[in-house]
């Protein structure tokens, strides 16, 4: 084994490297792809070294290229800052949504509206499809199970129209150029819903 010296595309140095004996030739050495047979300098702090090629090549060393400057910080318009605010506002209200009735909301429809007909009817006769389900899976009689899905529906139905109604508030104070106390308002009502919601 041997220590070489892999190079780069521009032929400075990427680092060392080892070279493994070749299992054919006892005195050959096996040098890497990108890699030269010579051992690796001592580079001095802040510099690279480059090697000049050729078989009488050797190594300079030239001090390390600065970074790239960075694009000056461009601050958002105001505009933009509204476009993004008005954004925000519905990502959250749809993720609130997908939190709490997901891809199930003809399900619960159909929910309420079977224990709404089961109400209607007194609480006789056959039990709906969507109450005996819930009677199955909460072990409450059928008339409880109906009247828990229909209190369950109303408080989603409250609390999706106070949602709505937040979500134009907060649109409007955004519209009207409140962008940042808009949007702080905003994310506690968001939190506080969440919690309300337990999601």
């Amino acid at each position: 084994m041997k220590i070489v010296s892999q190079l780069n595309a521009e032929g400075y140095l990427v680092g060392p490297v080892q070279a493994d004996r070749s299992p054919l030739e006892k005195h050959v050495f096996l040098i890497p792809r990108g890699a030269i047979d010579v051992e690796p300098p001592e580079v001095p702090p802040g510099q690279r070294a480059r090697w000049t090629g050729g078989e009488d090549g050797s190594w300079v060393f030239e001090p390390l290229p600065a970074p790239p400057a960075l694009p000056p910080y461009v601050p958002p318009t105001p505009e933009a800052l509204q476009a993004d605010a008005l954004r925000q506002i519905d990502v959250d209200v749809d993720r609130i949504y997908a939190d709490v009735i997901g891809h199930r909301a003809t399900e619960y429809e159909a929910a309420e509206r079977d224990a709404r007909a089961y109400q209607a009817a007194g609480f006789t006769g056959e039990v709906p499809q969507s109450v005996a389900s819930w009677v199955t899976a909460s072990g409450m009689d059928p008339e409880a199970a109906a009247m828990d899905i229909l209190e369950e529906a109303q408080a989603w139905r409250a609390a999706a129209q106070e949602i709505r109604a937040q979500r134009l508030l907060a649109k409007a104070g955004v519209r009207a150029g409140e962008t940042a106390e808009t949007m702080a308002a905003w994310g506690g009502f968001v939190q506080q819903m969440r919690l309300a919601l337990g999601v």
